[in-house]
């Protein structure tokens, strides 16, 4: 396991002290185990594969990838990729390099066949600039999955107002989050030499979610995934391929 730490700018300072609290955002995350699931079912078995997952909070998302390819897991946050760090089975170290740098200040020698990056954009200060800096880590004919939340449905607009209220009696997210449409995105990755390949879609955690277990608030969240997904979801996978 290879582990480079960069210095962090101020200009996301922000952003790092609401992630650094790994607590809030890992704890009893369904969601977290969701995405997990639609991208190992998304990608099957692959191997001998290089994959960066940018943003990789615990890294939950791509750790069971590590016992055939190489992952390189980046955050802003030490916290949680010292998360990583705990969850990584040792047998697998080796498969595993660990940044600690913010997206945008991100640089690295090589490029990728799987790219992943899964509730980034909605914290990056440039999207279209996120959005290019992902294609150009991907190699010709490889694979990036972004997943947002679409801005555009109902879903994401009453999220959106809960965590209003929230920020301003808790205090706890001093940063205005991005608002991201699929028409706005599908834009963007339309002007680059991009196929979208597959949407999916999916249902958030909803309030009152909340109160039921770990185990039944996933299944719920399974079971609406698998069928109602497509029609009324506002969670958004996108695979694309880099031509």
């Amino acid at each position: 396991m290879k582990t480079f730490i960069k210095i962090m700018d101020n200009k996301i300072a922000q952003v790092k002290i609401f992630f650094d609290d790994t607590h809030r955002y890992i704890h009893n995350n369904a969601i977290i185990k969701l995405r997990k699931e639609i991208l190992l079912e998304t990608t099957g078995k692959i191997t001998n594969k290089k994959i960066i997952d940018i943003g990789c909070g615990n890294g939950e998302i791509s750790i069971d990838l590590l016992d055939s390819n190489k992952v390189t897991f980046v955050d802003l946050s030490e916290k949680m990729l010292q998360e990583v760090k705990n969850n990584i089975p040792l047998a697998y170290s080796k498969n595993s390099i660990l940044i600690n740098s913010s997206a945008e200040d991100l640089k690295v020698d090589e490029k990728y066949d799987i790219v992943i990056c899964f509730g980034l954009l909605a914290h990056v200060q440039n999207i279209t600039t996120m959005t290019d800096k992902l294609i150009e880590f991907c190699i010709s004919k490889g694979l990036i999955f972004i997943q947002f939340s679409d801005s555009s449905k109902f879903l994401t607009k009453l999220l959106t107002f809960k965590y209003t209220l929230r920020s301003y009696f808790k205090k706890d997210l001093t940063y205005k989050v991005n608002n991201i449409s699929f028409n706005d995105l599908q834009s963007i990755l339309l002007k680059n030499q991009i196929i979208i390949k597959r949407r999916i879609s999916y249902f958030p955690v909803l309030p009152l979610m909340s109160l039921l277990s770990y185990s039944l608030r996933y299944k719920l969240l399974q079971t609406l995934y698998k069928h109602l997904g497509d029609k009324f979801g506002s969670e958004v996978i996108l695979i694309l391929e880099k031509l």
